[in-house]
């Protein structure tokens, strides 16, 4: 853009310019910019049940106080950003209809403007979470007629990568950080604008803006004084960066900080600093009017692609049996909304739909009736529980009794997104087996949701009623709403299952002679070997201290653990900051903040002194036999720990994986500590992949730089690869590593992997708020091993997904319908398969697709176009459109023999509406 072209900005009447600066010119500051908002955390400052109703609160003053500014567009008429849609959600369903028209009208006239973001994330959420959370802009957009372009995030510190895809996939022309680099870092300088490029190749404009309470810095909206003194750091500041605009955009919250009100106080300093005529100007301003004067320079900013990788998730981790909890309860969902897609296409539960109603209690209207209502309200938790907040700032005072009240109802989030996804995955696997084929000794139906045929082996608990169902017998008048649900209360009535295969997308009945009470006899060891081989490895293990000495590879021929490593393979290490440490062991980590525009690097101590210990003591070894396993178990003693931990080691028959699992009770230390599951294993030359959810990134080739390189934040896998060898690791539970050594902290600049050493970090109590000070109870440690011969994302990205989409087990034994049109086994559809995901399927009458819809998310997790096919199964396609992220018709496909094609480009996403007809499909007697 030439250096004399004007910028010009028209809103309601105003029109004002400036002259466009060369980089090398000096820019004078002509006006400062005041963004006004609320910074929402979920749980901080206030116990949640009140900051909902605050948040309200604060929208209905940020009414009253722009409708004061109404009849004019001076500088300081009072304008307010709504920062993210969870609260206005909330308020929209607690106001009444003229208080939501009196929004309306000062959101059409540029006073008050909605942000896009559901809420300030984590990257626990992956890109169909993020698809899920945008999809309220939507119905935003759709109902109340609001123009939503922008997303901003303040505080948290990154974001996965696929976040850029799914911000442009919804219609979302701009986005912004304001990162708060306590614990954390930022990338670049601050502030500065660039065009972040996505997987794709796509880019959205960025802003990199400065912490989110600078405004409060400046002294607004109370102290003239302190802004005088401010506005030389600024331009100083602006100088540095080689700032391409005149203006400066300050972002301001009320000076009570975090969850605060609208402040008309900001209009009333702005207009008695602006009339002493001193310079800069003030002016609030909306996001609208920010990305009106930086879009045109947007060109000649640079492109910047990677990942935006987070410093503070590793606070999840003073929950870790929750964040396990949540991990499990999205799989389920996500599942349970396939299969009720399914059953809606058969038209299950529909106005027409009298099968069963003859039984009493078993009306399929009436029974799935609250369905929808249930899982807005799991998803709504799950997402919530993403949200960077965990409880009060009261890390090292876990016991007042707001830091408990707080936690409580965090935990209550993912506890609640948990039995709900077991409702409704149960209820549908339960309505499609009474709608099949059945012999007389069926006793479980189990359902697939990948696109690919599986074979399902393990552990499985039978719904019952007084007493075994498989051995006894089963009432099948009972009513199914409560003979389904019945098996979670059960601690003695395990079953083991001979291996089973399960269609693709789809089903199939299980004969009782498949179903097994565990037996006496493989409870219990009848061996201690040291040395466990089969056809496909020999693996030593450690009888003196725990873990395994060696794991020889047949297939490959390779010894698989490092045996330089200096900690053992599947071992547990406790981490404590040392107890000769400085005054506040929690300043060990972190020093002094320094509040200030100049760019400064976060002030890490990457030498705090660690004291780390790992097992001392073997307790037990045993050797368990199982039908399709060998499983082994050892006891440690592991100093630092409240309980000895329980080491299991998985051996399948019938495949060459390893899973390892370990299990501990953490105590009431509010000492700063983490716990550790390290996997060492021998492969030169290592390079290490990780999945963020459909892409595997390399660490620092596809980093944005400044971001964390100390840990990693994962989805569904790890890979460690060298020269036609390698290992992927399944990580369904468990979701930050670090990878080569122990880095928390370090700040490292660049990443460099020194050995394939896997650290599964499981817990840490070291954030200083915003997490609880400690976590008492058991936490889990699970992961999944498979050799490989290189690497290969598709099939990391298919172990991954193995381990972390179970199959749903449920009960065959309810009474069948009169009339079973469905087959015994069978597909409900046939989805794309890999590098395609399936990131969501869900029924049209609950995405706004139509009660005959079906709406599908798809991914390309490759770097080349792929085409795509959905065909036919059990579900007949009578009709198909390509839509946008939320459900909007764009173009329609064509239908040939049942089956639908279409190209999903390179790391791109596509949404797709399937009409299912009806013939052939007389559920019930539809």
């Amino acid at each position: 853009m030439d250096s004399q072209v004007g910028v010009r900005i028209i809103g309601r009447g105003i029109a004002f310019g400036w002259r466009f600066c060369s980089r090398k010119e000096l820019m004078k500051l002509e006006e400062i910019w005041i963004l006004h908002h609320s910074h929402t955390d979920i749980g901080f400052t206030l116990e949640q049940p009140v900051l909902w109703e605050m948040q309200r609160r604060f929208i209905d003053m940020a009414i009253d106080a722009a409708e004061r500014h109404a009849g004019h567009d001076q500088p300081h008429a009072f304008k307010w950003v709504v920062e993210t849609v969870a609260p206005l959600l909330y308020w929209l369903d607690h106001s009444p209809d003229r208080q939501i028209e009196r929004f309306r009208a000062l959101e059409k006239a540029g006073r008050i403007e909605i942000a896009g973001a559901f809420l300030n994330v984590t990257p626990l959420a992956d890109a169909a979470d993020y698809a899920e959370m945008l999809q309220p802009v939507a119905r935003l957009r759709r109902d109340y007629g609001f123009t939503i372009n922008h997303v901003q995030n303040a505080d948290v510190n990154g974001h996965n990568w696929t976040l850029v895809e799914s911000l442009l996939n919804a219609g979302i022309t701009s986005f912004s950080m304001a990162i708060n680099f306590h614990y954390g870092g930022y990338p670049f300088q601050r502030p500065n604008l660039f065009n972040w490029q996505g997987p794709s190749g796509r880019h959205i404009p960025t802003f990199n803006n400065w912490c989110y309470p600078v405004a409060s810095w400046c002294g607004l909206p109370i102290d003239q004084a302190k802004l005088d003194e401010h506005v030389p750091l600024i331009s100083e500041a602006l100088k540095k960066v080689d700032w391409p605009l005149p203006v400066a955009l300050l972002q301001g919250m009320a000076y009570g900080g975090d969850n605060s009100p609208a402040d008309i106080t900001f209009s009333d300093f702005i207009q008695k600093w602006n009339d002493r005529g001193a310079g800069p100007r003030l002016r609030m301003v909306t996001w609208r009017e920010f990305w009106q004067a930086a879009g045109p320079v947007m060109e000649k900013m640079p492109t910047h692609a990677g990942d935006w990788t987070d410093y503070w998730n590793f606070g999840s981790l003073t929950s870790a049996r929750e964040t396990a909890v949540a991990r499990r309860a999205r799989s389920r969902l996500r599942t349970a909304d396939l299969l009720h897609a399914g059953l809606q296409g058969m038209g299950v539960g529909t106005a027409g739909d009298r099968g069963g109603a003859d039984h009493p209690g078993r009306d399929p209207r009436l029974l799935l009736h609250t369905a929808p209502a249930y899982r807005q309200e799991a998803w709504r938790n799950l997402e919530t529980w993403h949200e960077h907040t965990w409880g009060a700032c009261t890390a090292g005072m876990p016991r007042l009794e707001f830091s408990t009240s707080s936690w409580q109802h965090k935990a209550k989030l993912a506890w609640q997104a948990h039995s709900l996804s077991l409702l409704l995955a149960r209820d549908g696997a339960a309505e499609l087996a009474i709608r099949s084929e059945r012999n007389a000794d069926d006793a479980l139906v189990l359902y697939n949701p990948l696109p690919w045929a599986r074979t399902f082996r393990g552990d499985v608990v039978p719904p019952f009623c007084n007493g075994n169902p498989v051995a006894r017998g089963y009432r099948q008048d009972l009513d199914a709403s409560a003979t389904r649900h019945g098996q979670d209360s059960v601690v003695y009535n395990m079953h083991r299952l001979d291996p089973v295969t399960v269609p693709a997308c789809g089903y199939t009945m299980v004969p009782k002679a498949k179903v097994h009470e565990m037996d006496k006899w493989w409870l219990e060891s009848k061996r201690n070997d040291a040395v466990i081989e089969d056809e496909f490895r020999r693996i030593e293990f450690d009888t003196k201290t725990g873990g395994v000495l060696s794991w020889f590879d047949k297939g490959l021929k390779r010894e698989m653990v490092d045996a330089t490593s200096p900690w053992r393979f599947g071992s547990v290490v406790h981490e404590e900051v040392d107890r000769e440490c400085r005054k506040d062991p929690r300043a060990e980590h972190y020093g002094a903040i320094e509040y200030t525009f100049t760019n400064i690097d976060p002030v890490w101590r990457p030498d705090w002194k660690a004291t780390r210990r790992t097992h001392t003591k073997l307790v037990s070894h045993r050797v368990f036999d199982w039908p399709d396993a060998i499983v082994v178990e050892q006891v440690v003693e592991v100093p630092g720990l409240a309980s000895p931990a329980t080491l299991s080691f998985i051996l399948p028959r019938d495949e060459n994986t390893l899973e390892v699992r370990g299990r501990w009770d953490m105590g009431l230390e509010t000492w700063p500590e983490a716990t550790y599951f390290l996997l060492p294993f021998a492969v030169p030359a290592a390079r290490v992949r990780y999945d963020i959810g459909g892409v595997g990134i390399e660490p620092e080739r596809q980093q944005l730089p400044g971001t964390c390189r100390d840990y990693f934040h994962l989805q569904n896998w790890v890979d460690f690869s060298g020269d036609g060898f390698g290992v992927t690791i399944a990580t369904p539970e468990n979701p930050v590593a670090q990878f080569g050594d122990f880095h928390f902290a370090h700040a490292q600049k660049r990443f460099k992997l020194e050995r394939a050493l896997f650290l599964g970090w499981i817990t840490n109590n070291y954030w200083v708020c915003n997490f609880p000070g400690h976590q008492p109870g058991q936490v889990t440690a699970r992961y999944i091993v498979r050799p490989h011969g290189g690497y290969d994302e598709t099939a990391a990205h298919r172990f991954g997904l193995e381990a972390a989409m179970p199959c749903v087990v449920q009960n065959a034994l309810e009474a069948p319908r009169p009339e079973t049109p469905l087959p015994r086994s069978g597909s409900l559809l046939k989805l794309p398969d890999l590098p395609v995901l399936t990131l969501h399927a869900l029924p049209g009458v609950w995405s706004g697709a139509g009660k005959d819809g079906i709406l599908l998310r798809f991914m390309n997790a490759s770097d080349e176009a792929q085409a795509a096919t959905v065909g036919s199964g059990i579900l007949q396609i009578a009709g198909a459109t390509l839509c946008d992220a939320m459900g909007a018709v764009q173009s329609k496909l064509r239908v040939r023999k049942g089956e639908v094609q279409f190209t999903i480009p390179a790391r791109d996403q596509v949404t797709v509406r399937l009409v299912i007809g009806r013939k052939g499909l007389a559920v019930g007697g539809l």
